[in-house]
């Protein structure tokens, strides 16, 4: 995907959001079942879903070098990422797995786990062009 392609994504993803923001309801009383949610709790909670959607995208990106399995547990509320290196049998060959609860603190850790899993393809990248 191209950066215009992503950046018109983008562009239509904030419109979709900046309608919504008013429709949203706060809790009340009367009302508790509904949740507060503010502007600053749909950006983090954008920034998040990003970091998945990029690490997402590296696993599709590199399917040559490394089997990269993700998947979000509803149940324990994770996001599990796996990596493989030997991309038959994937016996004895996990070169990486983290699981991170999408909490408050989620960022950080989908970040780190971002960069932990590029510096994996790298490396791979290198050790394949010999």
């Amino acid at each position: 995907m191209s950066v215009a392609n992503l950046n018109s994504r983008l562009d239509s993803i904030n419109h979709n959001l900046n309608r919504l923001l008013p429709h949203l309801k706060k809790v009340t009383p009367s009302n508790p079942v509904d949740t507060l949610i503010t502007t600053s709790d749909v950006i983090s909670n954008r920034d998040v879903f990003d970091i998945v959607h990029s690490i997402n995208v590296l696993a599709m990106q590199n399917t040559d070098l490394l089997d990269i399995y993700t998947r979000f547990n509803p149940v324990a509320k994770e996001f599990e990422v796996r990596a493989f290196a030997d991309t038959v049998t994937h016996k004895e060959a996990m070169v990486y797995f983290q699981a991170i609860p999408i909490s408050d603190d989620a960022l950080p850790k989908l970040l780190e786990a971002e960069s932990d899993l590029t510096e994996i393809i790298i490396a791979a990248r290198e050790a394949a062009q010999g």
